[in-house]
């Protein structure tokens, strides 16, 4: 039996012809482009390197206004909230008990003096009738008693005096400070007792800022003083501000006034102290602030931005591009932040050009598409800790 080959018509048959010699030809391959990225050109830039912290207000002096006598209060000559200056009259305790006591201890006194006048004269003429002996050594002995006697009754009757002219005095509360005063506590008609506050005063200019720093940044505050010629125990030359709660920057910049000489265990931190004038009145005792501690005089820097630097096991690095739009690794060390940058200390150099978006598109070694960053440079920048 013979095998049967199918026919096929003549255009068919030359189509099917064609297609296999298409197969066979070499098919032209395409190659990627190099991937777009953003650049930036590292340049140097002034900044304030520092540290941020939340610090709280405090009043350079907070008296509670107590009496020092016992009595009924008669007068309040203060409005609560208000500004009062040193020495101001605030409240007036019943004063006749004390005016009846200075006026017996007066009396007192005018009779002590009476009896030495007295005691004295008959002293001296024992001291003439004594060497004649004309009165005995006892009688002379006598004399001289009373009269030491009486001395010691004055003093002690001028003593009773000033104490009753004093409680007298402490009839009337003044004002120890100036400041802002609070509320009373005591209405007129109530009885008053040293034991009780009659109301709180405080200085409100100018005010503290405390807060707490670490042990970590006070040594390096500390080697940078020493760096810079000064004495490790100093404190270097670091200027405060405040941020309030609503986010304004308090226009006043502080200084340091007080470092604590020891750290504390518990939280390993030291407690620092600073100042800020305070004439307008807009801080009060108790505010919770952000403090921002910064170097006097900007430095000069390179930075780079956060987004830009990546890590490994070897450390921090960024993606150059070469001259030839090469992307090379470049190993960097960074002091400070900077808002959304990095102080680079070493590694980078100016006008180097740095990948900071597209780096996942980024083949080391490979070309890419550079396009430079439209972003602009900032006039001052503030710096924070690492």
């Amino acid at each position: 039996m013979h095998a049967v080959i199918p026919r096929y018509p003549g255009t068919v048959f030359l189509f099917i012809l064609l297609t296999a010699l298409a197969a066979c030809e070499p098919q032209p391959t395409f190659e990627m482009p190099p991937p777009a990225v953003l650049v930036e050109t590292i340049q140097q830039k002034p900044i304030q390197v520092g540290f941020e912290f939340v610090g709280r207000t405090e009043a350079v002096e907070d008296v509670n206004i107590r009496p020092r006598v016992e009595g009924y209060l008669l007068e309040i000559h203060f409005i609560e909230g208000d500004v009062v200056n040193k020495g101001q009259l605030l409240f007036e305790i019943d004063s006749q008990p004390y005016v009846a006591q200075a006026a017996q201890a007066k009396a007192d006194y005018a009779r002590a003096r009476s009896e030495l006048t007295v005691a004295r004269k008959n002293y001296q003429r024992g001291e003439k009738l004594y060497p004649q002996a004309t009165i005995s050594e006892a009688e002379y002995e006598e004399l001289k008693g009373k009269f030491e006697t009486a001395e010691a009754v004055v003093e002690a009757a001028m003593a009773a005096l000033d104490a009753a002219e004093l409680n007298l005095s402490y009839t009337r509360v003044s004002a120890p400070i100036t400041g802002r005063i609070g509320r009373k506590t005591l209405s007129i008609g109530d009885l008053a007792t040293p034991s009780a506050t009659l109301a709180t005063l405080v200085q409100q200019d100018p005010i503290y800022v405390t807060f707490q720093v670490n042990e970590k940044d006070i040594v390096s505050a500390m080697e940078a003083s020493y760096e810079a010629g000064k004495s490790p125990q100093t404190m270097p030359r670091l200027v405060p501000y405040i941020t309030l709660a609503n986010g304004s920057v308090y226009e006043h910049p502080g200084v340091l006034d007080f470092l604590d000489n020891r750290v504390d265990p518990a939280t390993g931190t030291v407690t620092v102290r600073t100042e800020f004038p305070n004439t307008e009145g807009l801080l009060i005792p108790g505010l919770y602030v952000g403090v921002s501690v910064r170097n006097e005089n900007p430095r000069t820097a390179i930075v780079v931005q956060q987004r830009a630097v990546q890590e490994d096991q070897l450390g921090r690095f960024v993606l150059v591009v070469d001259n030839e739009n090469i992307a090379r690794i470049r190993r960097v060390n960074l002091g400070s932040r900077v808002h959304t940058e990095w102080v680079v200390e070493n590694g980078l150099q100016v006008d180097d050009r740095v990948i900071v978006d597209g780096i996942q598109k980024v083949r080391v070694g490979k070309p890419v598409a550079p396009q430079a960053t439209n972003s602009p440079e900032p006039a001052l920048q503030q710096g924070t800790g690492d």
